[in-house]
């Protein structure tokens, strides 16, 4: 794997193309373990941090994931399970549509990223849920709290359903959608996609960004997202650990 690559010298040579670093999550090892009456993945990276979420309820609410102890226990209730993660110091709470101002505020003052999973209402309906479009508008209000308050968010999605002819990848793009109607400026949104989930994944001295020193993981497109985070879309390069995996034809 290549290092000490910057945009630079691509920039020299495509000066009209509009560069990005792309997050990573690094390679893991998996195991399963009980968790009272169910059971859960645990995924332990190398450096001994346990990331451990936790599904409390049919529309995936509120979770955790743990800093230094293998184990914790479920809540029955998607607030007292926030509560609980806020109060014990989590890295990151997954989900939480139903945060608080109050739950929020403290999440900022303890460094606790909001790993948002910001489904769109029409990916809700489109699965059947019942009160999809009541819990869409939920986390678009939560979302724009959030950022109002100023906790860390991490750009994450939960693709469970299936809607119309898009694949994955296409409705990964739907989640957009819900940061443009939450407020949240385009450019928070790339660093949410990249500079703070590296940081929360603490790999900010690897990967996450395009500078001197980092793995060379930068995608492009035709028209900057800047301007309209839409243009994502449109991914025609892509280099990986410095090398071109994908280009414009």
């Amino acid at each position: 794997m290549r290092r000490n690559h910057t945009a630079a010298p691509l920039k020299r040579s495509c000066p009209r193309r509009h560069y990005w670093s792309a997050t990573i999550r690094p390679q893991a090892d998996r195991k399963m373990v009980p968790i009272g009456s169910r059971t859960q993945n645990l995924y332990r990276r190398s450096d001994a941090c346990v990331r451990l979420t936790l599904l409390t309820c049919v529309f995936l609410l509120s979770g955790c994931s743990q800093r230094k102890s293998g184990s914790t226990t479920p809540a029955q209730q998607p607030q007292q399970a926030a509560d609980n993660a806020i109060a014990g110091g989590v890295d990151s709470i997954e989900h939480g549509f139903f945060l608080t101002d109050d739950q929020l505020r403290r999440m900022k003052e303890k460094g606790i990223f909001l790993s948002s999973t910001d489904f769109p209402a029409v990916h809700f309906e489109a699965g059947g849920f019942a009160g999809g479009e009541k819990i869409g508008a939920a986390i678009i209000d939560r979302l724009q709290r959030a950022y109002k308050v100023g906790v860390k968010l991490a750009f994450s999605t939960d693709i469970v359903t299936d809607y119309k002819d898009e694949n994955r990848a296409q409705m990964t793009w739907d989640y957009l959608a819900v940061w443009r109607a939450a407020g949240v400026p385009n450019a928070e949104v790339l660093k949410c996609m990249t500079t703070i989930d590296a940081e929360l994944l603490r790999i900010q001295k690897e990967r996450g960004a395009i500078a001197a020193g980092l793995y060379a993981d930068i995608i492009a497109m035709p028209s900057s997202p800047l301007d309209d985070t839409e243009s994502l879309r449109k991914v025609d390069f892509v280099m990986k650990n410095g090398a071109v995996v994908r280009k414009p034809r």
